[in-house]
């Protein structure tokens, strides 16, 4: 949504601005395309929907290897090795967040005049 967003409202300002609408019209959508790029460069969201999908998908087929096991054979050493799928996919995710979190640049302190 956030990309659908930042395009429509992108291309909404320059047709209005050809149209020769009123300014605050130009402005107010305008105003919507440099709302949904921040959006878009705050919290990336597609990759997020990537780590997201794969995340899910590894659990899908964790639960299915499980589940497709008869029921004696779903002891603990089975429950345990889909545990140990859950907990990796957990510190995987909060990995990635971390990583993300930390590549974003400080903000610039402005420079004093002396």
């Amino acid at each position: 949504m956030t990309e659908l967003g930042a395009l429509g409202t992108t291309s909404v300002t320059v047709v209005a601005a050809g149209l020769h609408a009123p300014a605050w019209l130009t402005a107010l959508i305008a105003g919507g395309a440099v709302f949904f790029t921040g959006m878009r460069q705050l919290y990336s969201p597609g990759s997020r929907w990537v780590l997201a999908a794969q995340a899910r998908e590894t659990l899908r087929r964790a639960l299915d290897r499980y589940l497709l096991l008869p029921e004696p054979e779903r002891d603990a050493a089975a429950r345990q090795a889909l545990q140990r799928v859950l907990e990796e996919v957990g510190a995987d995710e909060l990995r990635e967040w971390s990583q993300a979190q930390g590549q974003r640049p400080e903000p610039s302190l402005p420079a004093t005049g002396s």
